[in-house]
């Protein structure tokens, strides 16, 4: 009698730890930090997106509007009685109901990970299902916390682009990539100016690298970093004395290419799906451009940079110019802003951090000062 007692009881447990698994999952999680590109664009809402089941949820009438529905009674059409909402848009009908994992498009059922819900009285409908119903391509960045949306056709428009681009950029021998920061920070109702530069010359064939950063922050200083047969040589920008040390081979490959290849485009989804492509004929140029950045370029400048400044990301923009005909990238442009830390405190910032490449395999010599 004891024992099924016991597995009677356990059964229970079982049951009721489950049923609370399932709630948990399905419990609507407000998450401030998710942010929605469309087209290129940031979009913004007034009611902050949530998590049900590991899906993205925002509420009906702003996703429905920023994927093109027009905002009007014949096209987002709401009944209150049966709690359900019809969407029409380029001759696609989607049909929903609050509660229901079951969903419509153009009469075919489909299932839905988690069903609409009404949050603070507003009725929220998954992302993924309502733009990829609209044919749109949706891509998830996790480092970025982004959910990219963006149509097919832009999706391989840039790909194709970025493919053709970083070919051509991985075949250069010899370069110098010239960074500049425009800086303002913002402490105290007050406006500093800080103008950095970085240049890098590399020789690919010899695998020789000469980075150089200046920072004109209380003195002018300068960051000096060599490397040279395996040999990284580094420069103290406050004392100005020099350290060397040996890197593997297998390190210094990994060295070389992180610091050549800041501006070089990888071909992945979240850029592709972040920015939008254009053509300007005037300048024969291809113009890349979206809510997304750079994660190898802006690790960059904070990495050199970290001794006197260390930023924070909270919004970004990037443009990127790249020849039709060769397809080499002229420049690229990060208009930034966020958070600041440094000698002078914490405050805010702006900043524009734009990279150009010349010299494309000219004649550079790199070789170690004297005194070294």
């Amino acid at each position: 009698m004891l024992k099924k007692v016991l597995v009677v009881f356990l059964i229970s447990m079982i049951l009721v730890m489950c049923n609370l698994v399932v709630y948990a999952q399905n419990t609507p999680v407000p998450s401030q930090d998710i942010k929605i590109i469309i087209d290129g664009e940031l979009c913004t809402y007034e009611d902050t997106p949530i998590i049900i089941s590991g899906s993205t949820f925002l509420p009906l009438r702003s996703v429905a509007v920023s994927l093109g529905v027009s905002n009007d009674s014949e096209h987002i059409i709401w009944d209150d009685f049966s709690k359900s909402v019809r969407l029409l848009h380029d001759g696609i009908e989607i049909n929903l109901k609050i509660g229901s994992l079951e969903a419509k498009i153009n009469g075919s059922p489909v299932v839905l990970n988690a069903a609409p819900v009404i949050y603070n009285e507003r009725t929220y409908v998954p992302l993924r299902f309502i733009a990829e119903s609209f044919k749109r391509k949706v891509v998830w960045d996790d480092g970025l916390r982004a959910a990219l949306i963006t149509t097919e056709e832009q999706f391989k428009a840039v790909n194709d682009i970025i493919q053709k681009s970083s070919e051509v950029m991985l075949a250069i021998k010899k370069a110098v990539i010239s960074t500049d920061l425009k800086l303002q920070i913002l402490q105290q109702d007050s406006i500093l100016p800080l103008d950095a530069h970085m240049s890098t010359r590399f020789d690919r064939e010899n695998k020789k690298l000469h980075l150089n950063m200046s920072i004109p922050i209380i003195q002018n200083l300068s960051y000096n970093t060599y490397f040279v047969e395996n040999t990284l040589y580094e420069q103290n920008m406050f004392t100005g004395k020099w350290t060397k040390r040996t890197i593997s081979d297998q390190g210094s490959d990994i060295l070389f290419e992180d610091n050549i290849d800041i501006v070089n485009l990888y071909d992945s989804d979240s850029l592709c799906a972040g920015l939008v492509a254009r053509e300007n004929t005037e300048t024969g140029k291809y113009i890349l451009e979206g809510n997304i950045y750079l994660v190898e370029l802006f690790n960059k400048v904070n990495e050199n940079s970290q001794q006197i400044l260390k930023y924070e990301l909270a919004r970004y923009y990037t443009t990127v110019y790249i020849d039709k005909n060769t397809y080499m990238i002229d420049s690229m442009v990060m208009d930034i802003s966020g958070s600041l830390d440094s000698d002078l405190g914490e405050g805010k910032y702006n900043a524009e951090i734009t990279s150009t490449f010349s010299d494309i395999n000219g004649d550079i010599d790199i070789k170690l000062p004297e005194g070294i």
